[in-house]
C-alpha cells in the first residue's frame, strides 16, 4: 500500500518486481495455507477435542481470506478507479487481519495456559 505516492516516483522495473514479489509470496503463502486447512480438517476428532487445532485452523482460514482478498480485490479497486471498490477492499482487509491478530491473542493465551 503506497499512502504517501512514493512509488508514483518509482521506474516502472521496480513497480513490476515489486508486483511479482507480492503475487510469488502472496501465492505460496495460499498454497501452504489451503494444505494447512486440509490438514486440519482431516483432524475432525482432534479438532473438537483439542483448542489449539481449533484455533490454528482459523487462523489458517483467516490468513487465507485475507490473501485472496488482497490479491483479487487491491488491483481491481485501483485499476478501476472505484473509491467505493476501494473502501470496501481496504475494509475487509482490515477485518480480516484484525481476525487474524485475535486468532493470534487467542494462541497466545492457550500457550499461556498450558
Amino acid at each position: 500500500m503506497d499512502v504517501t505516492g512514493a512509488l508514483n516516483d518509482t521506474t516502472p522495473e521496480i513497480r513490476f518486481a515489486l508486483s511479482v514479489v507480492t503475487y510469488v509470496g502472496c501465492s505460496i503463502s495460499i498454497f501452504f495455507l489451503l494444505l494447512s486447512i486440509l490438514y486440519f480438517l482431516t483432524l475432525r476428532k482432534e479438532l473438537l477435542t483439542k483448542v489449539h487445532n481449533f484455533i490454528h485452523l482459523n487462523l489458517s482460514i483467516s490468513l487465507l481470506l485475507g490473501y485472496v482478498v488482497f490479491l483479487s480485490g487491491v488491483e481491481t479497486a485501483v485499476a478501476n478507479d472505484d473509491e467505493g471498490a476501494c473502501v470496501f477492499v481496504a475494509a475487509l482487509l482490515h477485518y480480516l487481519f484484525t481476525n487474524v491478530f485475535f486468532w493470534m491473542l487467542c494462541e497466545g493465551i492457550m500457550l499461556y495456559l498450558m
